[in-house]
């Protein structure tokens, strides 16, 4: 955990408050990191002398490791920042918090803690929930015993049934002349300014006394000013983020503060919400004239998205505004089934107004929303489909290659039989996975999901109800242990295809995986299938897989080329198995199967390493222990390849570890297929250059295949090209990919031989000859010729001169 905080804001143990925000960076995979409230709160407390810590890491262990995490800070308070779609993470993390200390004093607060009166912070794992001026009420529980807090009004203690708003002045110390209901948010100390992309200022916000102005806090035109002035001094590039336009009631009042918009615009422009009504406030000239990167529309009446008028005004201000986003924010009442907003979110889609992922729900509450077929349908379709990041995940544990900065901290996947599907809080996952984790129901033919009701919830994302998911939610809920995801593996009749479920998640479409077995799999005739088509994953389930399996490695090696499109198209089980140096990752321990019989392995049909109920810390000492034996087994540290084998401990039956051995040492470029087969998904995913282009017509630069360099041209010695750079062929023209930085540039032909011959570690007097015979130059023109390229190719940095061969 990066601890920069504690010298940042002074911290001392036992002292203060340690500040936690969750953010979410997809659904329900988070990081811990900072924001604007926090900001506010540690400027206050610096203000009065007071220490105070922020809780960041970007990589989140298990819920136990994060709870000691924060208990060694010692704080007088911890107190955590909520919102709707960190409710859950919160509380499991609070729970855990007070099974391992429970003395120690955690508080919510937020802007949408306010709405949790009917809660009792207990059942959150809370002491108190702060319902206003989070600022100065934190100060002051920080500074005070527990038994005091009864006398603290704004607090939502742990017991309470009922709550009674009582009034007290957010501070005490008096500015003459300053109207409380106006410049609440001056009487803050201006926090520092934001570090990183983006920045976020505010007009206002809703965490005053709700009997002040229902609650709301405002700056003063100048302040706003300082704090736009100061956040734009960073020089950040992405638009400048504006909260709390969409709270303003004051006609004169809003367009004061898009008056100071105006005089500090910036490059990146800001990103700002309003309500239709206070579009009507605004001339449409001066709307056009602020800079806009992004509007965001909060709607709370469908009957403002039937408006020609609003309509009319948006259009007109896209037109004028070459780039700018519209986005719309329904509250849950619009969604609901007697609202008829659909049609008219329609009429915005088709008119081009708004795009996929341009509709956001907020909900206020922790309750939920049913919603009719066509709404739900909307909503779904406006995800773009299923979560990249959740389906990257799965795909991990399938293949076992995962990220490097995901390895370690806890287990990131279990795979669960059928047996063990309700039990599954007995494998205590707070102490054994991640906190972006998942279990997953392996190749599940008894979940039989049908369609069921389709609802919203305070995470603001359409989920279905299912079957099979909530017994298994219900049980963790009543064991009060927390798991972000369930997915589930629901087979066809014919056991050929899957459908993946995530929880109740409803992305939209489906999503179906083929499973194929390696010696099945084959090249269709027409172009658009020999591409590949949807998901697929390969599996190596008996030799003749195997065989099949080297047979395209053989082929790839000979010609430098993919054949078939499931190649690239397909994901090969346990891949990792065939992968480079580092790619085995049993010893982090990221995935975890477990058997029938009550067995625990680390790779799907290998060998247990425990049983249910065991440690991830036992696990994985059995997990090192086992692979650090088999290595000095076969020898791995004095053999040839050790540098590019990934040294798989684990092995299917149907192998032993000398036929294991033998495969790697015969086929040494094996890891760099499964290289280059990765790296064709990702290009032909987000490249131009290769989306459209036939699989087959793609080559690349190997040791044992060239495509400029003739092949008459034998490997004299190791390559002074790295692994890191890829010479590819799309036709005849030749690119390089860099895979350290991900760039892709284009390359003369000339340069492409220079590369091909550094991957086969020519001398420089065989490269010239080369440059010769392909180029049809004299020996001074090849010397010259040489000599530029690796100076160009030097000052592009892309090759350092002392790689060069002599």
């Amino acid at each position: 955990m990066v601890k920069e905080a504690k010298q940042l804001y002074g911290f001392t143990y036992g002292e203060g408050i340690t500040l936690i925000h969750f953010k979410a960076q997809s659904s329900r995979l988070y990081t811990a990191g900072d924001s604007l409230n926090c900001r506010y709160i540690r400027a206050h407390f610096k203000s009065r002398g007071g220490n105070a810590a922020q809780y960041i890491e970007a990589s989140l262990g298990t819920l136990q490791d994060c709870a000691e995490e924060i208990e060694s800070f010692g704080s007088a308070v911890v107190a955590f920042e909520v919102e709707p779609q960190t409710y859950s993470l919160c509380r499991g993390l609070c729970r855990t918090l007070k099974r391992l200390d429970p003395d120690i004093r955690i508080v919510w607060f937020g802007e949408w803690v306010g709405t949790l009166r009917d809660t009792d912070p207990a059942d959150a794992g809370a002491d108190a929930f702060v319902l206003a001026e989070p600022e100065s009420r934190l100060w002051r529980l920080s500074e005070s015993d527990k038994e005091s807090w009864r006398s603290e009004p704004g607090l939502k203690l742990a017991g309470e049934v009922d709550f009674e708003d009582t009034h007290q002045e957010a501070f005490s110390d008096p500015q003459a002349g300053i109207e409380p209901d106006m410049c609440l948010l001056d009487r803050l100390s201006s926090p520092d300014a934001a570090k990183g992309s983006g920045c976020t200022v505010r007009w206002a916000d809703l965490q005053g006394e709700t009997s002040q102005s229902n609650g709301l806090r405002r700056h003063s035109a100048s302040r706003f000013a300082q704090e736009l002035q100061q956040e734009a001094n960073c020089g950040a590039y992405s638009p400048m983020v504006v909260e709390g336009f969409e709270l303003e009631p004051s006609p004169q009042r809003l367009l004061q503060g898009l008056g100071v918009l105006e005089q500090h615009a910036t490059g990146a422009g800001f990103e700002i919400a309003l309500s239709p009504e206070q579009l009507g406030w605004i001339e449409p000239e001066r709307l056009e004239a602020l800079s806009l990167a992004t509007l965001e529309l909060v709607v709370t009446d469908s009957g403002s998205l039937r408006s020609s008028e609003v309509r009319n005004r948006l259009a007109d201000w896209k037109k004028g505004k070459a780039g700018a986003k519209l986005r719309i924010t329904l509250d849950e009442k619009t969604v609901s089934p007697e609202q008829e907003t659909a049609s008219a979110l329609r009429d915005w889609l088709t008119a081009g107004l708004i795009g996929q992922g341009d509709l956001n729900v907020r909900v206020k509450g922790p309750g939920r929303t049913e919603l009719h077929a066509e709404m739900a349908d909307l909503l779904s379709a406006s995800t773009g489909g299923s979560d990249p990041a959740l389906l990257n995940g799965y795909l991990a544990f399938k293949t076992g290659q995962y990220p490097p900065q995901a390895l370690g901290s806890g287990v990131k996947h279990v795979g669960v039989s059928e047996e063990h599907a309700a039990g599954l809080a007995g494998l205590e996952p707070d102490q054994l996975m991640g906190v972006n984790s998942a279990f997953i129901l392996n190749k599940n033919s008894v979940c039989k999901s049908e369609k069921e009701e389709k609802y919203i919830d305070m995470e603001g994302v359409v989920k279905q109800s299912r079957e099979w998911y909530g017994p298994i939610d219900h049980e963790l809920e009543r064991q009060r242990q927390y798991v972000p995801h369930v997915h589930a593996e629901i087979l066809s009749a014919d056991d050929r295809m899957m459908r993946l479920e995530m929880s109740e998640f409803d992305f939209g479409s489906p999503v179906e995986i083929g499973l194929t077995n390696y010696r099945e799999a084959s090249e269709p005739a027409d172009k658009e299938t020999a591409n590949g088509q949807g998901l697929e994953i390969l599996q190596l389930v008996q030799p003749a897989d195997l065989d099949a399996f080297m047979e395209d490695v053989e082929a790839f090696e000979r010609e430098g080329r993919f054949l078939r499109g499931y190649q690239v198209q397909g994901y090969v089980a346990d891949s990792c198995r065939w992968s480079a140096a580092g790619q085995c990752p049993i010893k982090q321990l990221p995935r975890l199967y477990t058997e029938a019989d009550g067995k625990v392995s680390g790779c799907g049909g290998c060998s247990a390493i425990g049983r249910i109920g065991d440690s991830y810390d036992a696990l994985q000492r059995e997990a090192a222990a086992i692979s650090t034996r088999e290595q000095l087994l076969r020898g791995c540290d004095g053999c040839e390849i050790r540098d590019t084998c990934s040294k798989c401990t684990f092995l299917p039956e149907y192998m032993t570890r000398n036929q294991y051995c033998d495969l790697r040492k015969r086929h040494v470029l094996l890891h760099r297929y499964m290289q280059v087969a990765q790296l064709l998904k990702g290009l032909r995913q987000y490249t131009a250059a290769f989306r459209d282009v036939d699989i087959r017509e793609i080559g690349v630069s190997l040791r044992t295949c060239t495509h400029v360099l003739p092949a008459s041209y034998p490997s004299e010695g190791d390559a002074w090209v790295p692994d890191h750079l890829f010479v590819l062929f799309v036709g005849d023209q030749p690119l390089l990919y860099q895979a350290n930085g991900g760039k892709l540039l284009k390359l003369s032909p000339l340069m492409a031989l220079v590369l091909e011959a550094g991957i086969k570690g020519l001398s420089e007097i065989s490269l010239r000859r080369a440059i010769s015979e392909v180029f049809k130059a004299d020996e001074a023109q090849a010397e010259t010729a040489a000599r530029q390229v690796g100076l160009k190719l030097d000052e592009m940095g892309i090759l350092p001169a002392s790689r060069r061969a002599s």
